[in-house]
């Protein structure tokens, strides 16, 4: 399973030891993906009032720490499902040019497959991831359809 996790930086009192208990906790964590933001104050909520207020520039750096570990733990999970066959919906047409199609698997990843076919549009499909570059985008091939 893909299990991803909302992470606000910056929360009002947020000290440099609960950062990096959170940080500890998540990293030792087998999850797929993190969504990490900064906390921004909404006028109407108690928060808004809370303080101490976290330095911007902090927030920023562990922001930055954060979303790198997000990176290790996107990475470890495409190649813990390399080479697996997996099941994905097939997206949309990614590129007219190429026919190049997205699907969506069961564990939440988004595979590029090198494949062209409107035909498979919409449809759940057999498929193995074979790669994935720099950016983390992750390729994969049809094993059936």
């Amino acid at each position: 399973a893909g299990i991803g996790l909302d992470v606000i930086i910056g929360f009002p009192g947020e000290t440099d030891t609960q950062f990096k208990t959170t940080y500890e906790l998540i990293r030792s964590l087998p999850i797929s993906y993190l969504h990490v933001f900064p906390f921004s104050p909404r006028k109407g909520t108690p928060a808004y009032h809370f303080t101490p207020k976290v330095n911007g520039k902090i927030i920023k750096e562990r922001c930055a720490r954060m979303r790198k570990l997000d990176q290790e733990k996107r990475k470890t999970f495409i190649k813990h499902n390399m080479n697996r066959p997996l099941q994905g919906i097939v997206q949309h047409q990614e590129d007219k040019a190429t026919g190049q199609l997205k699907a969506v698997t069961s564990n939440y990843l988004t595979v590029r497959l090198n494949s062209k076919g409107e035909h498979i549009k919409g449809k759940l499909v057999d498929l193995r991831i074979t790669g994935f570059d720099e950016t983390l985008t992750v390729f994969g091939t049809l094993i059936s359809n």
